[in-house]
């Protein structure tokens, strides 16, 4: 379990250097579960609600 949340912060941190929305938006969300299991609602409920509003930004203008 502590790998994967490893796993899951250094792909988090590679999205960050190498500019790949896709992978960035995909760790958000996956790191969206781990601040659900520390109680950390407000933190959880924002990247989610960026990354479904990326995602509808993403499918309405492909350009960005």
């Amino acid at each position: 379990m502590y790998m994967r949340q490893v796993l899951v912060l250094l792909t988090f941190n590679r999205s960050i250097k190498e500019p790949n929305l896709h992978v960035y938006l995909a760790t958000l969300e996956e790191l969206a579960t781990y601040f659900f299991t520390c109680n950390r609602l407000n933190y959880a409920q924002n990247n989610l609600e960026f990354v479904a509003k990326a995602y509808a930004a993403r499918d309405d203008s492909p350009e960005l």
